[in-house]
């Protein structure tokens, strides 16, 4: 078995990428990280391998199968879910908070919902701070109303 500097080189900077994508997943550093090793191990036991056709051959074969098993495994980790988003017709009912006054002439207003902040009118005019119930939405406005017992 004979150990080059250049098998070495091989074999080290493939164990760092590997490490490496250990500690980033998904940065797929694995894959020339194992391309490396496979090489720089298989230089170790033939030794005229890296001159040889052969080496280039067996980094595209390795590269091939690590990049399908690594693309599988994270695909199987991380499934991708659809974005979240509110259609404000899901907001009836829903309480929320007066961030801007609201009247019944402007959807100037502004009523806080959960974590978001949607334009919003009211039939009487609602001060910063009040308590509100969503009564109507239409598109990405809402309309609202004093919320039982909120002053």
């Amino acid at each position: 078995m004979e150990i080059t500097i250049a098998t070495l080189t091989m074999i080290i900077v493939g164990t760092l990428l590997i490490v490496g994508e250990a500690i980033l997943p998904g940065a797929f550093l694995i894959i020339p990280g194992t391309t490396l090793m496979v090489i720089g191990v298989t230089s170790c036991v033939v030794p005229d391998f890296l001159c040889s056709i052969n080496s280039p051959i067996l980094g595209v074969i390795v590269a091939i199968l690590v990049t399908l098993v690594t693309t599988k495994t994270y695909q199987l980790l991380a499934k991708p879910s659809p974005p979240t988003t509110t259609a404000a017709s899901s907001l009836i009912g829903k309480s929320g908070t007066v961030i801007t006054k609201t009247t019944s002439s402007s959807i100037r207003g502004k009523v806080k919902v959960n974590s978001e902040i949607w334009s919003a009118n009211s039939d009487e005019s609602l001060e910063a701070g009040t308590e509100v119930v969503v009564i109507d939405a239409r598109g990405v406005h809402i309309k609202v109303k004093r919320k039982e017992g909120s002053n």
